[in-house]
C-alpha cells in the first residue's frame, strides 16, 4: 500500500501461482514449435522436476494444453508422484484435473475421488470445474445421479466455479433454482468474481438483479470489492449511489477498504469530496481500519469527521485495542489526541499497564 502521509493528505484535499489453461488445439505433448523459446519437454515426469519454477510452469502448461483423454490417466500418475511443497502439489493436481475434466470429465472426477494424498479436494474441484466449463449439464447430472445428498455440496461448489467461467448468467440461473440450499452465498461469490471479469458495470447490474436479501447483499459486496481492485473510483461512486442504505454501507466498506490498501492518499481524497451522510460515516470507518495500520496520528483527524458518535467511538476503540496489543507506548502517546473521552482513555490505558 502506498504509505500514508498525513501532511501530504491535507495538502491534497485542501489533491492460484496459477497460470492460464488455454483452449484445446494447441501443440500436443512432445511436439510442435518451441514454447517461449524452449525445446519441447521430454516427459511430464522430468518437467515436474525442473528446478526453475517459471520454466516448470511453462512446460507443465504446455502439457496441459495438449492433454488427451487417452493419455490423461497415465500422465496423472506422474503428477501424483512428483515431489513438492503441499501447496504446490495441491495446485498442480487442481490444474491437471481441470485440464483433464475439460476433455474427459467423468474419468477425471472418478480418478480424483479415488486417489488419496495431499490435494485430493483440490483435484476433485479442478476436475469438476473443468468439466463444467465445457458441459455443465453433464457435470450437474453426474452429481445428482452418483452422489448422496451429503456429498454434493463440495462438488456443487466446483460445478458452479467452472460453469461461471463459461457462462456466469446460466450459472446464476441454476443457483437461484435452489435458494435454500446451504452454501448458496458461496456460489454467488464465485459467480461475482467471474462477472467482474466481464466488467464492473455489467457485474453491478447483475448483482442488483439478484433477489433482495442475503444473496443480493453478497453479490453487491463481492462485485464492489472485485471492481475496486482495478477501478476503485467508479466502484466507489457506484457504491455511494446505491439507494438501499444497508447495501450501500456494506458496499462502500468493501470499496474503500480495497482502495485504501492500494492507494491511501487517493482514497482519502475521494472521501474528502463526499458530503456528510450515514454512508460516508461507514466509508470513513472502513478507511480508518486501513489507515491505522500505518499512520495512527492521522486517525484522529478522520475520526472527527464521523457524525455518528457511536460509530466514531466504536472505530476508535477497535483501533486503540489493536495498537495497545502490539505497541502500548505509541498507543498511550496517542490517546490524549485520539478523540476518545477520558473514561475510555483510562480504560484502554489500564489494559496496557504491566501486571
Amino acid at each position: 500500500m502506498k504509505r500514508f502521509c498525513y501532511s501530504a493528505l491535507l495538502i491534497a484535499v485542501t489533491g492460484g501461482g496459477a497460470f492460464f489453461i488455454g483452449r484445446q488445439g494447441l501443440p500436443k505433448t512432445g511436439g510442435g514449435p518451441d514454447f517461449l523459446g524452449m525445446p519441447a519437454p521430454v516427459s511430464l515426469g522430468k518437467t515436474l522436476r525442473v528446478s526453475d519454477p517459471v520454466r516448470q510452469q511453462a512446460e507443465f502448461g504446455r502439457f496441459l494444453m495438449g492433454l488427451s483423454p487417452e493419455g490423461a490417466a497415465s500422465e496423472a500418475h506422474e503428477v501424483w508422484s512428483a515431489p513438492g511443497e503441499q501447496q504446490e502439489i495441491s495446485e498442480r493436481k487442481r490444474l491437471f484435473c481441470y485440464a483433464w475434466g475439460k476433455v474427459a470429465g467423468a474419468a477425471a472426477v472418478e480418478f480424483a475421488r479415488k486417489e488419496p494424498g495431499v490435494g485430493k479436494v483440490a483435484a476433485i474441484s479442478g476436475a469438476l470445474a473443468g468439466w463444467a466449463s465445457q458441459d455443465p449439464q453433464a457435470a450437474r447430472q453426474w452429481i445428482s445421479s452418483r452422489l448422496e445428498p451429503g456429498e454434493r455440496l463440495l462438488h456443487t461448489w466446483a460445478l458452479i466455479d467452472g460453469w461461471a467461467r463459461h457462462d456466469p448468467r446460466a450459472a446464476t440461473e441454476y443457483v437461484l433454482s435452489f435458494p435454500n440450499t446451504p452454501g448458496v452465498d458461496r456460489f454467488i461469490r464465485s459467480i461475482a468474481g467471474e462477472m467482474v471479469r466481464v466488467g464492473g458495470p455489467a457485474a453491478a447490474d447483475w448483482a442488483m438483479a439478484l433477489p433482495p436479501g442475503s444473496l443480493r447483499q453478497t453479490g453487491v459486496e463481492e462485485v464492489t470489492g472485485g471492481w475496486a481492485r482495478t477501478a476503485p473510483s467508479p466502484a466507489s461512486d457506484w457504491a455511494f449511489a446505491l439507494q438501499d442504505s444497508a447495501l450501500a454501507t456494506r458496499a462502500v466498506d468493501r470499496a474503500i477498504t480495497e482502495w485504501a490498501r492500494a492507494d491511501g492518499i487517493a482514497a482519502g481524497g475521494f472521501l474528502e469530496r463526499q458530503p456528510a451522510s450515514v454512508i460516508r460515516d461507514a466509508a470513513v470507518s472502513a478507511y480508518l481500519a486501513v489507515l491505522a495500520t500505518e499512520d495512527l496520528q492521522a486517525v484522529s483527524h478522520w475520526a472527527k469527521t464521523i457524525r455518528n458518535s457511536s460509530l466514531r467511538e466504536q472505530s476508535l476503540r477497535r483501533i486503540a485495542d489493536e495498537w495497545m496489543a502490539r505497541n502500548p507506548e505509541a498507543t498511550l502517546a496517542w490517546l490524549p489526541s485520539s478523540g476518545l473521552d477520558a473514561e475510555a482513555q483510562k480504560e484502554i490505558a489500564t489494559t496496557g499497564e504491566p501486571r
